[in-house]
């Protein structure tokens, strides 16, 4: 009977593997392996606080009215008395055995003490959430810029692999940087947008921590200058990131480990709207922020938080009222455009309004909730587009910074500004435009722009007679020169003239610009000053992007996977794959390196497009793409032809198992 049990148990566990059963196994030996490691065992504990009543009891001696420095100081009197002690920088320790496994522990690898509190078997890394058993311990606040005065205290120090912990030194938090003497982001740096949140409120909380130590708006402090050896910022940074990215389960997590171990919490995770009440007249940068921000935080209940990893496009969560916005930041070349969206709780109308016009505009004052509008760069500059809604009495609002710049850098289907005629050669495709309303009158009296605002419906020049002294400007298409100055107006001529830009790469001909009304162009004479264009070298990989533009125009592929993928004539996946093969090495593996963003450039979109179908539906991999499967496991299962496998594997399984059982039952008969 054991051979039976034996094979029994064997065919199940075929069938098992094959339906894609067999979690208890990996828990089991999860167990075993949990079990061969020393965990930390506090030597004190105290009462958590971890539901809204609680939480409220914690805070009742913070009255809602203070603010400014009175609230500031109300928080560092609370902080001192709740903490019982500090947890001590070398108990916090470098592995398993040390109290981080109470505070930063990995949501997958948890187990419970004596007293039901949560501990972890591994703990998450500060910047990839990595699960880890051994780390180096981060001074978040910099050791040579005070942070040794708040190390002891485990709601500043944070466990930090050694990879993610060299990345930083002891750079102060700006926006956009990496690495630099001039500040350090965690998201430029490769990271997690999350993380800014949270390095903020330990910033922000280290304050509370030690009154001694102080915030700037300076983006650096030299040694040697009055405040290294105590002062952090950047503090508009700090700010907008408390903002932009709420209080996640980890930072609950740790409070709740934290006030365990010491009995104190970070009243910026519980209380975020204290932010905005205690700093709001630091200087007129945050000010603004706070104006602009702080309604966010309105309805906030302590208690709540976001789940790490699915918040909105901007790692934003909005408590029970607000308004969600898809893309808080977008980098645009002149007349080029893109769509966003916003969406409130109620379903109310977005207002939405751009703070200079000059550099962006919008397609759009009003829309209904969730439905996109365009955005169109005009000048290089800056400008920020705002989403507004009214709900139940209240204004909400998100913002998206929208940067134009003049040029495409030679990416992949971009466009590179032409600051001297060294860069280009003969036979080159460019492309002309101006950067702004002319002020002019066109062919027909209203046109005035030299191509469309359409990036797919530039017009192409091809560079002749190229000299040290300029080029001339050639329409294939046309068969004529179009860049001869002189006179009032010009149309085609085949003799042409010569074209040379200036240092900023403004294109110029006698001091007249180029106009253009369909198929006619103009030269025109400036009416009071000088007006530049502009000429763009288009990128030597265009291939990869009509190969892009191709895919997305020819597939289509419902996003909600009822449905798989349909084709317009004469095109399939074979096909697609074909004329993939057919491109350049360069231009292959500019779309196999590609980022998927499916609010990126016409190549992005492509490879998100097609990394959700080989994805979701199984197709060959032609591009050869690095695609995650982690996040659609049971997608594939879902797939007809995977589950046709799986249940051909379960009967052959099956069928296995009563043919062993009958020869056994054969032999055992013949051995009676």
């Amino acid at each position: 009977m054991k051979q039976i049990a034996k094979i029994i148990t064997a065919s199940l566990l075929g069938v098992a593997l094959s339906t894609g059963v067999g979690l208890s196994f990996a828990h089991s030996a999860n167990t075993t392996y949990n079990a061969a490691h020393a965990y930390y065992t506090p030597s004190n504990t105290h009462e958590v606080s971890d539901t809204p009543a609680e939480l409220n009891n914690y805070y009742s001696s913070i009255g809602s009215s203070l603010t400014g420095n009175s609230l500031l100081s109300a928080l560092q009197s609370l902080n001192s008395t709740k903490r019982a002690h500090s947890v001590g920088y070398s108990t916090m320790g470098t592995s398993t055995s040390g109290a981080f496994i109470y505070t930063d522990y990995d949501l997958n690898n948890t187990a419970t003490d004596s007293n039901g509190q949560t501990y972890g078997t591994k703990v998450a890394s500060f910047y990839t959430k990595t699960a880890a058993t051994d780390w180096n311990r981060e001074h978040v606040w910099p050791n040579s810029h005070g942070g040794g005065t708040v190390d002891d205290d485990i709601l500043h120090t944070r466990p930090t692999i050694s990879s993610e912990n060299s990345s930083r030194g002891n750079s102060f938090y700006v926006e956009g940087m990496n690495h630099s003497a001039n500040g350090w982001d965690p998201y430029t740096a490769g990271y997690d947008r999350a993380c800014r949140g949270e390095c903020a409120r330990i910033i922000l909380y280290s304050v509370v921590a030690n009154p001694s130590l102080n915030l700037s708006e300076l983006t650096i402090i030299s040694n040697g200058q009055s405040g290294y050896s105590n002062t952090m910022g950047q503090m508009s940074t700090l700010i907008r990131w408390h903002f932009e990215y709420s209080p996640n389960v980890y930072e609950m997590n740790r409070n709740n480990g934290a006030e365990y171990l010491q009995g104190n919490r970070n009243p910026f995770v519980d209380h975020p709207e204290y932010v905005a009440k205690i700093w709001s007249n630091f200087n007129s940068k945050v000010s603004d922020l706070c104006d602009e921000k702080a309604s966010m935080y309105d309805d906030w209940t302590p208690g709540t938080y976001s789940t790490y990893g699915t918040n909105d496009a901007a790692g934003e969560v909005t408590p029970s009222n607000g308004i969600t916005i898809s893309s808080t930041s977008e980098s645009l070349l002149v007349n080029e455009s893109t769509s966003i969206s916003a969406t409130s709780t109620d379903g109310s109308n977005i207002t939405w309004s751009t703070s200079n016009s000059s550099v962006a505009t919008i397609s759009k004052t009003t829309a209904a909730s969730g439905t996109p509008i365009t955005i169109t760069g005009k000048t290089a500059g800056s400008a920020t587009i705002t989403a507004s809604a009214t709900i139940s009495g209240k204004s909400y609002s998100k913002t998206c910074s929208v940067s134009v710049s003049e040029s495409g850098g030679g990416q992949p289907g971009g466009y590179t500004l032409v600051t001297a005629v060294s860069a280009l050669a003969n036979n080159d495709k460019v492309v002309v435009k101006t950067n702004a309303n002319l002020g002019v009158t066109g062919f027909n009296g209203t046109k005035d722009a030299t191509v469309s605002s359409t990036e797919s419906e530039w017009k192409q020049f091809t560079v002749k007679s190229k000299s040290d002294s300029g080029f001339k400007l050639y329409d294939d298409g046309a068969s004529k020169y179009i860049a001869s100055p002189g006179g009032n107006e010009f149309k085609y001529d085949t003799t042409g003239g010569i074209c040379s830009p200036d240092t900023s790469g403004h294109l110029k001909c006698n001091s007249r610009f180029l106009c253009a009304n369909g198929t006619y162009y103009r030269f025109y004479s400036a009416i009071d000053s000088y007006v530049p264009f502009f000429i763009y070298k288009v990128s030597g990989q265009s291939e990869a992007q009509t190969f892009a533009q191709t895919f997305l125009t020819k597939i289509t592929c419902n996003a909600n996977g009822t449905s798989a993928p349909t084709y317009a004539a004469g095109y399939s996946w074979n096909k697609l794959s074909t004329d993939f093969n057919a491109l350049s090495t360069e231009d292959r593996n500019t779309l196999k390196t590609a980022t998927a963003n499916e609010s990126g450039n016409a190549i992005e979109r492509a490879m998100a497009r097609y990394d959700y179908i080989v994805r979701k539906y199984g197709y060959t991999n032609f591009i050869g793409r690095t695609i995650s499967y982690s996040s659609n496991t049971m997608s594939l299962i879902n797939n007809n032809s995977t589950i046709k496998l799986v249940l051909i594997i379960s009967v052959i399984s099956v069928f296995s198992s009563a043919a062993c059982l009958t020869i056994f039952l054969k032999r055992r008969k013949h051995s009676d």
